[in-house]
């Protein structure tokens, strides 16, 4: 596939910037009574990718309570179109599912546009394992993955929760990373840099400013906190092929039933 890697690289900082620190513990999520987002509205989030200044894609990603697991989650659907240098090179649907502590469940399919290839990833978190399992037109594999609460990140989701774990302004942090692309755990460095503001429209939000280095890509990350939890607002980051932008440029409540 052409650009793999980058692509990989991409995809992966997408996920890892909004996104959640990681062990989830069952008797977590059966005693926090404090989960208990609006189930009457949904919010939708755009962002615009460039690489190297030039236009390479974008996003859309849209929230909600969902109810159908007989448990309160919130379902955030996310599709995106990304281009390197060439137009439309890869399309990716994803889904995530949040609960109490972070990310439940993960679906994603990515399709190379160019040669028709396809890759679906998929968890579902129970306790401190992660049970993973990576399917292309060639092969499938299993993988278990065991996470430390307050220390360690799973990557299939856009997800970070800045609060859950131990985050001194300035000291830097060695965590451990599930690259959900390559199907290997990965050395991360973390420093939590400063807060800072972003406006968007009629928003103001307060953000996490977030250093991350993980050998062939290294940046920073804006999270910011809304009724439905944390997302990410801007990256900026560089990665062996060449530095790339996300950011937020569309944010929208609407009031549903």
């Amino acid at each position: 596939m052409k650009n793999t890697n980058f692509l990989n690289a991409c995809i992966i900082i997408f996920m890892l910037n909004l996104f959640t620190a990681c062990s989830q513990e069952k008797e977590q999520l059966a005693n926090n009574t404090n989960f208990n987002p609006p189930k009457n509205i949904q919010i939708k989030r755009t962002y615009a990718m460039s690489t190297d200044g030039i236009k390479t894609g974008k996003m859309e990603a849209t929230r909600k309570v969902d109810l159908s697991k007989k448990r309160t989650l919130i379902k955030d659907e996310a599709k995106s179109l990304i281009s390197f240098y060439e137009p439309s090179d890869t399309k990716s649907e994803e889904t995530f599912w949040l609960g109490a502590n972070g990310l439940e469940e993960y679906k994603g399919q990515f399709v190379n546009l160019n040669t028709n290839e396809t890759f679906k990833n998929q968890f579902k978190l129970e306790g401190k394992t992660l049970h993973f399992e990576s399917k292309s037109l060639k092969d499938s594999k299993l993988f278990k993955q065991k996470f430390i609460k307050g220390k360690d990140y799973h990557t299939a989701t856009i997800y970070i929760d800045p609060t859950d774990r131990e985050m001194t302004p300035g000291k830097e942090y060695n965590r451990n990373m599930l690259d959900v692309s390559f199907a290997r755990t990965m050395k991360l460095k973390e420093k939590f840099l400063r807060m800072d503001k972003f406006t968007l429209g009629q928003y103001t939000f307060d953000c996490h400013v977030i250093y991350i280095d993980y050998g062939h890509l290294h940046g920073e990350v804006w999270l910011a906190k809304d009724e439905l939890g944390w997302f990410l607002i801007y990256e900026k980051a560089t990665a062996t092929e060449g530095s790339f932008e996300l950011v937020l440029d569309g944010y929208q409540k609407t009031k549903i039933n």
